[in-house]
C-alpha cells in the first residue's frame, strides 16, 4: 500500500502519477476557528482547553491539513513542553507560513 499527499492535483496528472492510485481523497483545507480546534484536540496538542482556545481565537487563514500537522510538529521542537510554549511556538510557525 502507498499513500501520497499532494496539494497540485494537475501536477500530478501531468506526471502520470495520478494513475498509480486506486482512490483519491480530497480533504478540504481547515478554514474555521472549529475545525482548527478540532485537528488541536484530535492531536492532542495541548493538555488543557485554555491554550486551545486562545489558538482557535488566533487562527486567520485557511491551512491544508498537512501543513497544519506539519506546524505543530514544529511547534513540539523545544525543551519546554508547556501548553503556554507550545501556543507560543505554534502561533510562531503559523505566521512564519503566511
Amino acid at each position: 500500500m502507498i499513500v501520497a499527499t499532494g496539494a497540485n492535483r494537475q501536477t500530478l496528472e501531468d506526471l502520470e502519477i495520478l494513475d498509480s492510485f486506486s482512490s483519491v481523497i480530497r480533504i478540504p483545507q481547515v478554514s474555521t476557528p472549529e475545525e482548527f480546534s478540532v485537528v488541536l484536540k484530535e492531536l492532542s496538542f495541548f493538555s488543557g482547553t485554555k491554550e486551545l482556545e486562545m489558538a482557535a481565537s488566533a487562527f486567520m487563514d485557511p491551512i491544508s491539513i498537512k501543513k497544519l500537522i506539519m506546524v505543530t510538529e514544529m511547534a513540539k521542537t523545544g525543551k519546554d513542553q508547556s501548553d503556554a510554549a507550545l501556543l507560543d511556538r505554534l502561533i510562531q510557525h503559523l505566521n512564519d507560513i503566511r
